[in-house]
């Protein structure tokens, strides 16, 4: 409610417009997908060559060398379209969704504010982000574990195509366990951590001056986060 003045100078309280709250999850949404995308696209080079030590072993300079002496530009790119299939399946719901999961779980629960509410919250969303999106997941490693020189798969929607028909749904959703709970403990240790220390610092009055925090770069990794976590008024 808001007071407002009618004609004849008398204070009335008028309501206020309606926040439609469709629009604001479809905000969160498409801001959580594309600044992850935009993430992905900048560190993929990295990943590459995290994916080749972690299979073929070596060193980091070795294996960037490598990379660009058989592949060149092209090889520290590798898995790009099914990186950012990965980020908008994965980012989009895991951050996109956390601020409604909360909410829900306070309406439909017995939890409150606290960290079981957030680890609810956190942990759901990451389970059902790897539940929807794993197949993005998976084809991003295969093309990007490939070996150097070679080509796996023609393209992203041939290996999704062909992972399909020779393995099935079992191998498009290959790792599914593992990566629920490594997705789950991501969550906790940047979104959970991030919303309470945020909640903290707004609780105990911060500093005396009006700050916003546009950027989640105080999370583990660079990573997008829902809009009501990027605008802190301390």
């Amino acid at each position: 409610m808001v007071q407002a003045i009618s004609k004849d100078g008398i204070p009335v309280q008028a309501t206020a417009p309606p926040v439609f709250r469709s629009t604001e999850l479809l905000a969160k949404l498409i801001s959580a997908g594309s600044a992850a995308c935009v993430a992905e696209a900048i560190t993929l080079p990295m990943d590459c060559a995290k994916i080749k030590l972690q299979v073929e072993g070596g060193t980091l300079l070795s294996t960037l060398r490598t990379i660009a002496a058989t592949d060149g530009t092209k090889g520290f790119f590798r898995g790009l379209v099914p990186g950012l299939h990965r980020q908008l399946g994965f980012c989009t719901i895991r951050l996109g969704l956390y601020d409604t999961t909360k909410d829900f779980y306070m309406k439909h629960t017995s939890l409150n504010e606290g960290l079981p509410l957030r680890f609810a919250a956190g942990i759901s969303t990451a389970v059902a982000a790897v539940c929807i999106a794993q197949p993005t997941e998976v084809v991003k490693i295969r093309m990007q574990a490939a070996k150097a020189g070679t080509v796996r798969y023609t393209g992203t929607l041939s290996a999704y195509y062909k992972i399909a028909v020779t393995e099935g749904t079992k191998g498009l959703w290959s790792g599914l366990g593992p990566n629920i709970t490594r997705l789950s403990i991501c969550n906790i240790g940047e979104v959970v951590t991030y919303d309470t220390v945020k909640t903290a610092i707004i609780r105990k009055g911060g500093w005396r001056t009006r700050f916003r925090v546009t950027s989640p770069v105080l999370c583990v990794q660079v990573s997008s986060l829902p809009p009501s976590l990027h605008r802190w008024t301390w």
